[in-house]
């Protein structure tokens, strides 16, 4: 069923609609103007301002394990640039697998038990549907 033509002209337009070139953005709109120069002037009252809440009694914390040490600050030179690069360890799936379960036992714990559930009901489902087959079999 298609919409009437008055209908129609009233539905927002999509790319598959027109023809190259239509782009039709996300409605966002412009934070200022374009100068005659080639410059770009902010106007200030198109600019969007978040209201950040009272912070100094704030209980949420990051998510990240207390276990974990802070960062080094990187040595800087005296022009203020890093003097070395930092490259980390690599670590395969398995490795990190087996840290995360010695960083998280009860987390582990959880996943763990989850999944052997999943697997019991998944077998459960298959000998359920196996055992109606036999007997569609024995039937016919």
């Amino acid at each position: 069923m298609k919409p009437s033509p008055q209908l129609f002209h009233r539905i927002r337009f999509t790319t598959k609609e027109v023809g190259r070139g239509f782009y039709r953005g996300n409605r966002t709109g412009a934070m200022g103007a374009h100068t005659e120069y080639g410059g770009y002037v902010i106007d200030w009252r198109k600019v969007r301002h978040y209201n950040v809440p009272d912070l100094t009694n704030f209980e949420l914390q990051p998510f990240v394990a207390k276990s974990i040490d802070p960062r080094e600050k990187l040595p800087r030179g005296e022009d203020g640039h890093a003097t070395w690069h930092y490259e980390p360890k690599k670590v395969s799936a398995m490795d990190y697998l087996q840290l995360w379960r010695v960083a998280n036992p009860q987390e582990f714990d959880d996943v763990w038990n989850q999944q052997q559930e999943q697997l019991r009901s998944l077998q459960v489902t298959a000998t359920e549907n196996h055992d109606d087959v036999a007997e569609q079999t024995v039937k016919a």
